[in-house]
């Protein structure tokens, strides 16, 4: 009797490669989409990290929030402090507009410009290992720090990459943005409904709301979030 041919058909090979094609096309988008998650979870723990070190280390030097001098101008109050207790490798200030790179924007979840780092009102710099930092002085009781967490990489976009937090030196309160306790280091909205961060982060919205959103879900990223 002739042994058989223990080999593989061109026709088995050619429909073993399809089924193959087919499971990693059904597949490889949500596991690129969730690679992206994680890569932003871990990128935005290691920043907000740095920043509640930063505010610690100065509150220590000089003090509870509220007696710092805040009356002070924007690079004066960074630079009295921020700017020292932050491992910069770059200080651009007010006037070089070089640390928010390659544009000096920062995206809106729709993609549209939403903030531009090159105005007077934003002093910018860039960290050791390589994140880009802006801060805004709002008011004299709080400002909004800006993070993005890959530097120059795209898409520079809020909810992404980059991300908007609210420094505050006491319980603050503005009406369907903020409703912050007490003072300190916060995610932008934080406080507020969780409906509200939902609406807020996802397509042709802003993404403002989408940090706090991700600690207040766990720091995960919910299945509501479409911007990836």
């Amino acid at each position: 009797m002739k042994k058989r041919d223990l080999g593989f058909t061109l026709a088995e090979v050619l429909i073993t490669l399809g089924i193959i094609g087919v499971v990693a096309s059904l597949t490889m988008p949500a596991l690129i989409s969730n690679y992206k998650k994680q890569h932003t979870i871990t990128g935005l723990k290691r920043e907000y990290a740095v920043l509640a070190q930063m505010v610690k280390l100065s509150q220590a030097d000089n003090g509870n929030f509220d007696e710092w001098d805040w009356s002070l101008n924007l690079a004066d109050f960074v630079n009295a402090y921020l700017a020292p207790y932050l491992q910069l490798i770059r200080n651009c200030g007010i006037t070089d507009n070089t640390c928010w790179l390659p544009d000096s924007k920062i995206y809106d979840t729709n993609g549209n410009a939403k903030y531009d780092t090159t105005s007077a009102n934003y002093y910018t710099g860039v960290l050791n290992n390589g994140t880009y930092v802006a801060f805004e002085k709002q008011d004299n009781n709080h400002l909004h720090f800006y993070i993005d967490i890959n530097g120059a990489k795209r898409p520079n976009k809020l909810g992404v990459d980059s991300f908007l937090f609210t420094f505050t030196r006491a319980p603050f309160l503005e009406t369907g943005v903020h409703n912050i306790s007490h003072s300190g280091l916060h995610f932008y909205a934080q406080g507020m409904p969780t409906a509200n961060h939902v609406s807020n982060c996802k397509k042709a919205s802003t993404g403002t709301h989408c940090g706090a959103l991700y600690v207040q879900s766990g720091w995960q990223i919910p299945d509501s979030v479409d911007i990836f």
